[in-house]
């Protein structure tokens, strides 16, 4: 028997562990109150609104639904029952922040890089006057 995520739960608890309220979601969305509580009650949301929450979040669609499947005791969609995942939630995070640190290290060196340019270009131009 197959496990169903319910994903407007999944949104949910994702936008709590982002320390985003009810509001801030609806505002980082530009969506109404309702409209953001009737989402949040489907088990099924289409893609779009899937990718809208992922990419307001600086994450790809499967890392969002690994959150899910990383948190103990997210309820089936379908019935009562309770799943329990073993996955390793911090694994995730932890590979996350690597890949966000890779990238602010790798802007900060092309900003330095272009901090050396501009005070070459500041020495060139003083020399010349």
């Amino acid at each position: 028997m197959t496990q169903d995520i319910h994903v407007g739960r999944l949104i949910s608890e994702f936008a709590n562990y982002q320390g985003w309220s009810k509001e801030d979601l609806e505002r980082i969305l530009g969506i109404s109150t309702s409209n953001m509580y009737k989402k949040l009650k489907m088990s099924d949301i289409d893609t779009t609104f899937v990718k809208r929450v992922a990419k307001a979040a600086g994450i790809e669609v499967p890392e969002l639904f690994a959150f899910g499947l990383s948190q103990i005791g997210v309820v089936n969609a379908v019935g009562k029952n309770t799943i329990h995942y073993k996955t390793n939630s911090s694994s995730s995070t932890e590979r996350i922040l690597r890949e966000r640190v890779a990238g602010l290290e790798s802007e900060n060196q092309a900003l330095k890089d272009h901090i050396k340019t501009l005070n070459r270009l500041i020495d060139s131009y003083d020399r010349s006057k």
